[in-house]
């Protein structure tokens, strides 16, 4: 035994398996030695178990479990109170067999009586006694009970793979039933049967069995997994038990997969009389568990119910201990109140407020009350305490559902209202909600049933009254119009978190109260005695005024948004509901501002002042789905409101776009900003380079600002100012999540040469070359030089002279430091780089004002720092030796914060006169751009922090930075220490990240060097060492205080005042918190507006309207919506009778056909979804709306057919294409059945479209024509169709199409009269014609050759006179072929080249195309000579050249001409197998023989034999053929005989001879009956000869032999005859 990675030890037999550490989910891999017991005797068996029971005697645990003792111990264990003591005594239980002690006193109920005395004379306790002992709460401590309960649960529902007799459970579970047991296991849900501070797993488990027990009982359904029923030999605690799970996942488990009510729901039937009908026979136990219920007095039953409401309730709130405590609150006065629901308490918040001094907190709460659950958090209710409220609530309904008479009961205990408002609306646990929502539904569907008769013994002391029992149905709707205030509230703001948690919650509140409010009739309305009218209008009012951005702005509004609309829903669907009168209006808002406001907006060509910020009301997907549902129910039956909604989606979504005529596979971006709220850049292949710096150089926002407030340029083109303002205008105001700088790559000259977006540059080069130029421009502008203001600092280049002192100074301006990375860290790279060197000897200084050569100290430090300093590590070099770029990958580290003092003049003259230092010059690391990868391939990144300045005007959750750090405070900082203020974003291309930038992470990420990576070897160890090829080139560091330096003047508005002057803190005030009020006052002031040039500010407009016009369009929600609006009055366009009828099926098929031609068929395959169900659609609708298609008709005939080139040739999607072909058909077919004439009108105009594509549009579109002839085909095959296109001449068009022009000078050419002219189609171009072969056949077909026939019936009397392929069911008067086609098929020269081009064919086409082409050969060869043989031969000379595997094809169309019944069938029969006197090589017999030698093409030999045996026993005159050419027969079979009996045993494979491209023969199974249906004929023919051998003697043989020289002379003249 063992793991992937290592085998047991020796030492590890004796351990148990928790012992050894195995991983959860981890495999093991056990490997066995199978001895010899094949021989073991019956004897060596016994003794082996005999000696493993002796062995399992030792077992710890049996030991422990046979001193009964112990179990008494570890009881005493569990009454210390200690959680953990609790865990490890039970954890020891699951180890040890089961205590004996309950086990035997449980046999008490297999044996007892009906009468409850056991007939075990033995048997020392009754069964009253048993349940008392071990059921009975006070009787027993938690612990103990909660034994009994696991070992019960093991008998009742054993486990499932246990062998017991069927029968013992079932007589337990009655028993148990009739001695009152049910009782007992409902008592340990009692609020006094576990102590208020009992341990709550033990609760827990005690409740959850508990409650899995009484449904077991009276449904006979079992709760528990198999994996939690306990054996009956040994007892298992649920496994949960250890890891706080429950021992009811199963019931989780069976809420997945099967029905909610399981097996209850068959006995609970409607009910009349005095007893509930039952559905299905109910067994003796389960009318024993019905009874029990029935029986039970109305305080018992009453007492039961509380007891399951107190238990759902306080776990559905995650405070199961309080089913425990009793109630010292009044029940809440409001919800008792059934009066108007205007005067209750505004929400559940407001009640739980006026509770919190009573007992209550954010902690555990004090008793169950209103509000409990809202105040939960979401995670607080775990999955344990979620089933048993689950299973508490499916118990509960399932009892008011048996004593339905009693519901008043249940309306009348204390705090009912608040339970089900309180766990329909504030229960964290979503699966707790949508129960509730699921088991009060199948509550209110029980009719209220009589109370049962029962006799006087039996009927409880005190009855309910139950005249008057009021309706479920009728209680919770009353109950939910006194709904919380707050969900109805159109204030702008929440008042409390509270609030904002019913919001999100809601969802299951609404869903409950629409539903019982859904389809109500007229009927339904008096006996509930609602007001739907009111309702629905102050649903209306909520919608039109709630809607605005201070609420739209909470995620839980939407939440709220869609229970509302799923209500107004509801409402509409009431039989007295008007919806022209209060849905039109309401369906147009729902298009234009809760959905579409974007698309509206471009419909209205607003222009909007600023960058644009329009939001729909529904922004996330319930709220969609929900106003989509709406919309659909207010169109439904409502004529007026389908024709508004209809056409305002195709104004705003659906109407035809010159700019998207071209454009297939469209999917547009439809992600927005990333949730960090930054733009990403697109990457156009390998400019990654390019993002990594304008996104820093973005990120610096005094960069970003001058740049943007620059004026336009009028040269453009010539500078790269625009394009830098475009990609910046969008990183900052689009909403798209990326932007692709388009222009900028076009632009943009790296060393005056234009670049490839696909070759990758130095990111360093790109930010020198992109900042001259910006800064030049900037120049010419006259403003200045932005760049160098922010990254410029200045070099002091000094050479000091040792003797006389004298000091020269030359200053150097520089926009980036360039350091080696050599150094290990940057501290010491900077030391290097200002160290200097010693010039002396030789390399003395020349001083000018000594005139002597001095030793002179030359060293360049840092005069002038600038505000952002950027750092250029060179991990970059050439060798010139290897000629070829390398990249050095070492370790360089680099701090958090930076002091430059040390590397400044002044800094260095310091320590050189031994002065005290300098303050710090600190600079915070604010950006790095990393590349991955090697010198001549990798990938640019960058990581930037989130400056302080930024404030939070991109998004408004982010909580301001610290305020910027004073020279004074900057002492304290530690360099190594990682930031405190700031966020890093990782900006990867499109992807902008926010990343936890830590001391780590900086140095995984950023430092190079190696690493120990870990073993990839599953059977090594060693940790791998390996070098981090991604590392730090670029660094930004910003002085710490140097913020108003980098604020640069900026365009504000003229009233709004200085921007710097209020935005100072003073001291002896918090900054943090004067800095976040003054950025927000600032804000609203639009001191932080970043401004740009009114174009670019146009375009990004544009862009952000397209993108959320496109985001709301392109989307599975949507597209699914638009389908279900055409499918919402189906019942309405299929009836024929319906007045409106037409009205209907125009306003649907507008809207599809504009969905599909302008949006739907043009997006890519994976948004589309299933297509087939929108084809079937609009074929359904086509077929059976005579104006809907009419409509369509003239909609395609349009504008000269403007959509048949597009999706029958252009199209790139062959679904598409198939999809539009296949509904034009049906539309042309379903024009000419409602009485349209082919000739004229929309139909004709189609087909005259169609047909003149042929010229040019399908010649130029030839690779995606399939479907266009498919449509031809279809059009063909209806009788009108084919009689318009024979007219059109359609047949020469489509020949020549496929051939070419036809030669017209032929006589002149003679020389050319046999030669076969090259083909026009390649042979993949060819695959797209088979429905064009098709089309072709049907015209041939539908028309009356018999003009043409070579040959009469006279002849032979019994060979039919009519064409027998003719197409079937055509009428009887056919048409002659127009002339052209009669050249094109029965001229010599012409014919030819047809059928040469449909020989070849057979090659590339489907099965189809080949079913068309042997038809159209079949019809034409039919008594005709010339074509006959023109066919067969071109046949036989392609069976002769290609391969084996190619000529499957051409043999099924050989057998299909050799078949026809004609006057000339013996004449093809013997041209085809015997050949012409002219090529007789090409004969299938000649094929044959050619192929049987060892270099030759075996395969096709075999299936030359393989046809003609086939051929024989489908035609009598083949067989005869056959006989009389014995000799080759007998050859033939000889050979294949010798094939098949190479090798003595028989192989099994599945390779065919007929596909394989190999040349060899292959013994497969279908050549062996081939040869055995071969040597059947060749059998036939021997015995035919033998019989005339014995009949004729040798002067009979000579005249035989004369006789089949006749024969064969007859044969060779048919031939010939053939042939002329």
């Amino acid at each position: 035994m063992g793991i992937s990675e290592r085998w047991l030890e020796a030492t590890d037999n004796n351990r148990l398996i928790h012992q050894l550490k195995f991983k959860e989910h981890q495999n093991i891999i056990v490997k066995t030695n199978l001895y010899a017991r094949g021989n073991e005797t019956t004897e060596g068996t016994s003794q082996r178990q005999s000696l493993g029971q002796e062995q399992e005697k030792s077992l710890p645990g049996v030991i422990l479990s046979r001193q009964k003792a112990v179990f008494d111990r570890l009881e005493d264990l569990c009454q210390m109170s200690s959680s953990s003591i609790i865990f490890r005594v039970r954890s020891l239980l699951m180890l040890i067999p089961t205590d004996p002690r309950p086990v035997e006193n449980m046999e008490i109920f297999t044996h007892t009586t009906p009468q409850g005395a056991s007939e075990d004379p033995q048997s020392p306790a009754s069964p009253h006694t048993v349940l008392r002992d071990y059921f009975d709460p006070a009787k027993t401590t938690p612990t103990r009970l909660l034994y009994s309960l696991e070992i019960l649960s093991s008998r009742l529902i054993p486990a499932g793979d246990r062998e017991v007799d069927e029968g013992q459970p079932q007589l337990f579970r009655r028993n148990f039933l009739e001695c009152g047991g049910l009782k007992s296991v409902i008592n340990v849900l009692q609020r006094n049967a576990l102590p208020s501070d009992v341990d709550l797993t033990v609760r827990q488990d005690c409740y959850a069995i508990a409650l899995a027990l009484a449904r077991f009982l009276l449904c006979n359904q079992a709760t528990l997994s198999p994996a939690q029923r306990v054996p009956y030999r040994q007892l298992s605690l649920p496994v949960s038990s250890q890891s706080g799970e429950g021992s009811t996942g199963g019931t989780s488990g069976r809420r997945d997969t099967g029905s909610s009510e399981g097996g209850a729901e068959p006995m609970l039937a409607e009910t009349t009389g005095d007893r509930p009908k039952v559905t299905k026979v109910m067994s003796s136990e389960d009318e024993v568990a019905r009874l029990t219920i029935e029986t039970m007095s109305v305080d018992d039953f009453a007492t039961m119910l509380a007891y399951l409401v107190r238990v759902c309730w306080s776990a559905a709130a995650g405070q199961l201990h309080l089913a425990s405590i009793s109630d010292s609150q009044p029940p809440s006065p409001a919800l008792h109140h059934r009066g108007n629901r205007d005067t209750t308490p505004t929400s559940l918040t407001e009640r739980v407020a006026g509770q919190e001094g009573e007992g209550g907190g954010a902690g555990r709460s004090a008793q169950l009350r209103a509000g409990i659950c809202l105040k939960q958090e979401t995670d607080s209710v775990s999955s344990k305490n979620a089933a048993i409220a689950r299973e508490a609530l499916e118990l509960l309904v399932t009892c008011l559902k048996l004593r339905s008479h009693l519901l008043n009961m249940f309306y009348t205990l204390p705090h009912t209202e608040d339970f089900v408002i309180d766990i329909l609306l504030g229960s964290p646990h979503l699966q707790i909600r949508l129960s509730v929502v699921e088991q009060l539904l199948q509550l209110c569907s029980v009719n209220i049933a009589p109370p049962p008769s029962l006799s006087s013994d039996s009927m409880p002391v005190k009855r309910a009254k139950t005249s008057q029992v009021e309706s479920p149905r009728h209680f919770f709707v009353h109950l939910l119009l006194k709904r919380p205030q707050s969900l109805w509230d159109t204030r702008l703001e929440p008042k409390k978190h509270g609030q904002l948690v019913e919001w999100e919650r809601c969802s299951e509140y609404f869903e409950f109260r629409a539903q019982l409010l859904q389809n109500l009739y007229a009927l339904d309305i008096d006996s509930l005695s609602v007001d739907v009218h009111a309702m629905l209008k102050e649903e209306l009012r909520w919608l039109s005024v709630s809607a605005t951005p201070a609420t739209t702005s909470y995620p839980q509004w939407q939440t709220l948004l869609a229970g509302h609309l799923r209500l107004t829903l509801a409402l509409f669907t009431s039989t007295n509901i008007n919806k022209q009168e209060f849905g039109h209006d309401l369906a147009l808002q729902l298009v234009a501002t809760f959905l579409f406001p974007a698309s509206k907006m471009i419909l209205d060509s607003v222009e909007p002042t600023g960058i644009v910020s329009v939001s729909p009301h529904c922004s996330q997907p319930p709220s969609r789905i929900s106003a989509y549902c709406l919309l659909i129910e207010l169109c439904r039956g409502c004529y007026d409101n389908l024709v508004g909604v209809a056409k305002q989606l195709v104004k705003l979504h659906h109407h035809d776009n010159p700019q998207f005529a071209k454009e297939w596979e469209f999917q547009p971006p439809v992600v927005g900003r990333s949730p960090c709220g930054y733009v990403g850049l697109k990457n156009a292949g390998a400019t990654c380079y390019m993002n990594s710096v304008l996104q820093q150089l973005y990120m610096t926002k005094p960069a970003r600002e001058v740049i943007l407030s620059a004026p336009e340029s009028d040269a453009e083109g010539e500078s790269i100012l625009p394009e830098v303002q475009s990609v910046f205008g969008h990183m900052l105001e689009s909403k798209l999540q990326f932007y692709a700088p388009d222009n900028f790559w076009k632009t943009f000259k790296l060393w005056g040469q234009p670049v490839n977006v696909r070759e990758q540059q130095d990111a360093y080069d790109f930010f020198c070359n992109l900042t001259d130029q910006i800064d030049e421009h900037l120049k010419k502008l006259g403003l200045p030089k932005v760049f160098e203001e922010i990254f410029g600092g200045a070099y002091l280049d000094q050479k000091i002279c040792r003797d006389c002192e004298h000091t020269y100074d030359r200053q150097e301006s520089f926009l980036s430091v360039s350091l080696p990375v050599k150094s290990r860290s940057l501290q010491e790279s900077l030391k290097e780089h200002v160290k200097g060197e010693m010039l002396e000897g030789e390399n003395a200084y020349l001083c000018e004002k000594c005139q002597e050569k001095r030793d002179t100290l030359k060293r360049m430090c840092f005069k002038t720092l600038p505000p952002v300093m950027v750092v250029h590590l060179k991990r970059f070099d050439y060798d010139w030796e290897a000629n070829r770029a390398i990249k050095f990958d070492d370790f360089f580290e680099f701090p958090w914060m930076l002091d430059m003092e040390p590397y400044t003049a002044q800094g260095i003259q310091a320590r050189d006169k031994e002065e005290p230092p300098l303050p710090p010059q600190m600079y915070d690391l604010v950006g790095i751009v990393v590349h991955s990868g090697q010198a001549s391939a990798g990938h640019y990144y960058s990581f930037i922090k989130e400056k302080s300045y930024l404030g939070s005007q991109l998004d408004p959750t982010i909580i301001p930075e610290e305020p910027e750090i004073e020279e004074e405070d900057s002492a304290h900082l530690q360099p190594s220490a990682p930031p405190t203020s700031g966020r890093w974003l990782r900006f990867n291309d499109t992807k902008v990240e926010q990343f936890m930038m830590s001391n780590a992470a900086l140095e995984a990420e950023c430092f190079g060097g190696s690493y120990k990576a870990k073993p990839s070897d599953s059977h090594s160890t060693t940790p791998e060492m390996r070098v981090r090829y991604w590392n730090a080139y670029l660094l930004f560091y910003e002085a710490v205080n140097s913020i108003k330096k980098l604020s640069l003047p900026r365009r504000v508005s003229g009233d709004s005042p200085n921007p710097t002057s209020p935005l100072r803190p003073h001291g002896g005030e918090d900054k943090l918190q004067q800095l976040q009020a003054l950025v927000q006052k600032g804000e609203k002031r639009h001191l932080f507006d970043d401004t740009m040039p009114a174009a670019i500010q146009h375009k990004v407009n544009e862009d952000n309207l397209q993108f959320m016009r496109h985001r709301d369009v392109y989307c599975t929600e949507y597209f699914d919506f638009v389908r279900e609006l055409v499918y919402a009055n189906n019942m309405i366009y299929l009836d024929h009778s319906h007045p409106e009828q037409g009205h209907y099926g125009v306003v649907s098929i507008e809207l599809a056909t504009n969905f599909l031609l302008h949006t739907y068929f043009r997006t890519k395959r994976n948004l589309r979804g299933d297509q087939d169900r929108w084809v079937s659609h609009m074929k359904l609708l086509l077929r059976e709306c005579q104006e809907a298609c009419q409509w369509f008709m003239e909609k395609m005939a349009a504008d000269e057919g403007k959509y048949l080139k597009p999706f029958l040739l252009e199209c790139t999607s062959k679904e598409v294409r198939h999809s539009y072909s296949d509904v034009l058909s049906m539309a042309v077919q379903s024009s000419l059945g409602f009485g349209c004439e082919a000739d004229r009108g929309p139909v004709a105009s189609i087909v005259d479209c169609v047909l003149a594509m042929l010229e040019k549009d399908v010649v130029d579109n030839c690779k995606s024509c399939c479907e266009y002839f498919e449509f031809l085909k279809n059009y063909a095959s209806y009788p009108q169709g084919v009689t318009h296109l024979l007219k059109k001449d359609a047949f020469v068009s489509i020949l020549n199409f496929l051939l070419g022009p036809l030669p017209k000078d032929s006589d002149n050419r003679p020389q050319d009269k046999d030669k076969k002219a090259p083909r026009r189609w390649t042979s993949n171009q060819v695959k797209e014609f088979g429905p064009l072969h098709g089309t072709l056949s049907l015209l041939v077909r539908n028309t009356d050759i018999s003009m043409f026939e070579t040959e009469t019936s006279d002849e032979k009397a019994d060979v039919a006179s009519e064409n027998p392929y003719r197409i079937p069911g055509s009428h009887t008067d056919l048409r002659p072929p127009p002339d052209s086609m009669h050249q094109a098929l029965f001229s010599i020269e012409h014919s030819k080249r047809f059928i040469h081009e449909c020989v070849l064919t057979l090659r590339e086409c489907d099965p189809a195309a080949t079913e068309a082409i042997a038809a159209t050969f079949c019809y034409c060869c039919w008594n005709n000579q010339s074509f006959s043989a023109c066919t067969i031969e071109d046949l036989q000379i392609q069976i002769s050249n290609v391969a084996a595997n190619e000529i499957k094809s051409y043999f099924k169309v050989l057998t299909e001409l050799l078949l026809i019944e004609d006057l000339l069938q013996v004449k093809r029969i013997s041209f085809a197998i015997q050949g012409s006197k002219y090529q007789p090589h090409v004969a299938i017999f000649n094929t044959i023989q050619n192929n049987t030698t060892v270099q030759a093409d075996s395969k096709k030999a075999y299936q030359g034999i393989k046809f003609l045996v086939g051929l024989g026993n489908k035609s009598k005159p083949c067989r005869d053929f056959l006989v009389g050419r014995a000799s080759d027969w007998q050859w033939a079979v000889a050979w294949l005989r010798r094939k098949m009996s190479d090798y003595h045993t028989w192989p099994s494979t599945s390779i065919s001879n007929e596909s394989s491209n190999t040349r060899s023969f292959t013994r497969s199974d279908s050549a062996q009956d081939t040869l055995e249906e071969a040597s059947a004929l060749l059998k036939e023919i021997e015995a035919r000869d033998s019989r005339q051998t014995s009949h004729s003697s040798v002067d009979s043989k000579h005249s035989t032999e004369t006789s089949s020289e006749l024969s064969s002379n007859t044969q060779q003249s048919n031939m010939d005859r053939l042939e002329g």
